[in-house]
């Protein structure tokens, strides 16, 4: 049985959405089509059409396989244009990945709706993650080109489990266990008292 007929039988598909199928899965190498068809079952919903069930797991699939060879050494993205474009075009509206530079571990990173870099760490006054600068765009893609398996390796890490933050305001490290001390000469130039209350028992 060839690889059409193979498609038309498993799908239940009349000859054109046969075509149609056979070339959005072109792809897909016929020993992992039976992989496929499997994996496609998550995607079937109720009154959607064969070919848009195909067409959005084919793309989860390619998704899928390209982070599965990263992982096992078998691909590697070869200039950073090639990471941006897949992340761009695999991650819209997902998180992609922790504690890429400039960042520090428990910062998760996602790409927004236009596929730019979003921090889920800092949100924004309207309860979204903040756009990054156009400087820590640029210096997580070169960590990711250095670091492809941890494209879509997402993990939730404490704060209190790293030694240093970067602060959002600028680049000054800080460590959240210090003490704080308060400089009362300076509160003086501002013309703030400090004082204490009693507070009864």
């Amino acid at each position: 049985m060839d690889r059409v007929q193979i498609i038309k039988e498993a799908l239940n598909l009349n000859n054109t959405q046969t075509l149609v199928i056979a070339n959005l899965i072109a792809k897909i190498p016929d020993e992992r089509l039976i992989d496929f068809f499997a994996f496609r079952m998550a995607f079937v919903e109720p009154k959607q059409s064969a070919e848009l069930i195909t067409k959005n797991a084919v793309f989860a699939y390619r998704k899928m396989l390209t982070l599965e060879a990263i992982k096992n050494g078998k691909f590697r993205f070869k200039s950073i244009d090639g990471v941006i474009e897949f992340v761009q075009t695999f991650f819209k509206n997902e998180r992609l990945c922790y504690g890429a530079k400039p960042f520090k571990d428990f910062v998760v990173l996602g790409v927004d709706e236009k596929g730019n870099l979003i921090n889920h760490y800092k949100i924004s006054d309207y309860g979204k993650p903040t756009q990054l600068s156009c400087d820590d765009e640029r210096e997580v893609y070169e960590w990711l080109f250095k670091n492809q398996e941890r494209i879509g390796v997402v993990k939730f890490i404490s704060q209190k489990d790293t030694p240093a933050i970067k602060q959002i305001s600028n680049d000054t490290l800080i460590d959240p266990d210090a003490p704080i001390e308060i400089n009362r000469e300076k509160l003086k130039e501002l013309g703030i008292k400090l004082g204490f209350k009693k507070v009864s028992a």
